[in-house]
């Protein structure tokens, strides 16, 4: 299938989108909190977290179609020019810089590959969003759709006339966008204060990090999203933990954060421990009423993550796809729990190096035991791919630590960084034991097993000549980021005939269609059956029934 968008066209709707996001972000964050501080970059975590919360609810009761979607992000976009004119004087150069940022990252954007799931089943299920309002069992079509995201639910909404589809992987994108004006924006107020504290310098080594390693849009898939977001609230523990007064006009974001991470990907359901330990560490700090009573962002981050459940329960009857002890398997719509605890050993086994396309190991049972597994993983999965990335890490830490270590150190500061780093080697351990899958989380936790000790080491040192060793530092993640993506275009152009200025969308194939088309096959006999008073049951599989309004699939 091909539509023909002109680059205008596609650039528009880049910024149309975008925007629209900051200014609900604005909206947001301002009613929920009137005294909230101006950062465009948290504007757009609570802009992403609104799209995700209304996606959920909305989805109960409507498609989101093209027209209503084109009001939300029309909404939005009006909510940030009005907060455009409110903060122009004050905050120019903050809109500068999230201008310029947005046009660096741009050519991320261009692609005409996906990843690999894309169309198995991240653009089918943002379809099936855009056609139908929710249904029960939709999770019998494939086993992508038995795993739903925040993701989906949010690039749902940038389904919009003349670009129609063509902005699914757009949330990754400004996922990109949110977060390099976050790492960004710390790094100068902290050149600005002359504070070259280690937040300053873990600010510098995620910015590295996500433009060197995270540049290929078309390989984030549900996952990448979520890590990048994991650094960023790494990054809040830190500074509440560690910088005087900041957690009391500050923590309220993690809660959005771990919210949005959560759902992204079942599996960061782990993050959700650093809920109890930031309440923890407030309770004496921040009176109860302000800590439960009054926080309404704990419980919309609940709200959220229950949203998330419940579709993943509408999906499947498991509250927490494929973990067994969450599913209800009495329900008309429940996948068979023999399916599930074969799946649950299926993701197992991958992740572990026991399968793939074109192998599988002979007893899987037996592989997945204990650590049968560990020397077949470390041979044809562990390298190349996570010494490579450990590679790639360790070269990040060591140009920076060159570039920024002197030979006069300063007196030795106490930090608290002991249980979030002890937190995040529980969740590495996890990770390891289970699903030992760079894409399941494995990125940032690799990265932060190095940028933590690192960024304190950093910090011992006084720093001379700095703004030289800031732009030294841009200049080279600059450089990569366009190189590589510059390259990957060319690539593309090579192997799939890519014209960016012709066609900047990616290509959509009819099979992309196949579920949607089925959903809609089933229902349109359903109701020809009905309207003709004849038996519906038929030899097909799947089998739909309607039942209080809604569709619901089964076996």
């Amino acid at each position: 299938m091909s539509d023909k968008i002109s680059l205008i066209t596609y650039l528009f709707f880049y910024f149309f989108i975008f925007y629209s996001i900051i200014g609900y972000g604005w909206f947001f964050s301002k009613f929920l909190n009137k005294k909230s501080q101006i950062n465009l970059g948290y504007q757009g975590i609570y802009g992403l977290f609104f799209f995700a919360l209304y996606s959920y609810f909305s989805h109960h009761f409507f498609p989101h179609g093209k027209f209503h979607n084109f009001i939300i992000i029309s909404v939005g976009f009006f909510f940030y020019i009005y907060f455009f004119i409110y903060s122009l004087k004050k905050y120019l150069k903050s809109h500068l810089l999230l201008l310029i940022i947005v046009c660096f990252i741009f050519i991320s954007s261009l692609l005409t590959k996906n990843a690999d799931d894309f169309p198995y089943y991240h653009f089918g299920y943002t379809y099936y969003l855009t056609q139908y309002s929710s249904v029960f069992g939709i999770g019998v079509f494939n086993h992508g759709f038995r795993t739903p995201s925040s993701i989906f639910y949010i690039g749902s909404l940038f389904y919009l006339p003349i670009i129609k589809y063509y902005t699914f992987h757009f949330v990754a994108v400004f996922v990109l966008i949110i977060s390099n004006y976050i790492f960004i924006k710390k790094i100068i107020n902290f050149y600005k204060l002359v504070v070259y504290n280690f937040i300053f310098f873990y600010c510098l080594l995620c910015f590295s990090f996500i433009n060197i390693v995270f540049y290929r849009i078309g390989e984030h898939g549900t996952d990448r999203s979520a890590q990048i977001l994991v650094l960023i609230l790494i990054l809040e523990l830190l500074a509440i933990t560690n910088i005087k007064n900041y957690y009391l006009r500050n923590y309220y974001k993690i809660f959005l954060l771990i919210g949005l991470i959560v759902t992204f990907k079942a599996f960061y359901i782990l993050y959700s421990i650093f809920i109890i330990y930031l309440l923890i560490y407030l309770y004496k700090k921040v009176s109860l009423k302000d800590l439960f009573i009054k926080n309404v962002h704990l419980y919309l981050c609940c709200l959220l993550i229950v949203l998330s459940l419940f579709a993943t329960f509408q999906n499947t009857g498991c509250f927490l796809y494929p973990i067994t002890y969450s599913c209800i398997g009495n329900l008309p719509w429940s996948i068979d729990k023999n399916e599930i605890l074969l799946m649950s050993n299926w993701y197992e086994l991958w992740s572990k190096g026991g399968a793939a396309p074109n192998f599988r190991v002979e007893n899987p049972d037996f592989y997945i035991q204990g650590f049968n597994w560990v020397s077949n993983w470390a041979k044809i999965y562990a390298y190349p791919k996570v010494t490579n990335t450990a590679l790639g890490i360790v070269s990040i830490c060591l140009i920076i630590f060159i570039t920024f270590a002197t030979n006069s150190k300063k007196k030795k500061l106490t930090r608290i960084v002991k249980t979030t780093y002890l937190l995040v080697l529980l969740i590495l351990l996890v990770w390891f034991v289970k699903h030992p899958a760079l894409r399941y989380g494995g990125f940032c936790l690799l990265a932060l097993m190095f940028f933590i000790p690192t960024s304190l080491q950093l910090e011992k040192y006084i720093q001379k000549n700095s703004f030289k060793k800031i732009v030294f530092i841009f200049s080279i993640v600059i450089l990569v980021f366009m190189g590589r993506n510059i390259n990957r275009i060319n690539s593309e152009a090579k192997k799939y005939s890519y014209n960016f200025y012709i066609k900047p969308t990616y290509n959509v194939e009819e099979s992309f269609f196949q579920v949607p088309l089925l959903i809609e096959d089933l229902i349109s006999n359903l109701h020809n059956c009905r309207k003709n008073k004849v038996n519906c049951e038929t030899a097909l599989t799947p089998k739909v029934t309607f039942f209080y309004n809604k569709y619901v699939f089964y076996k």
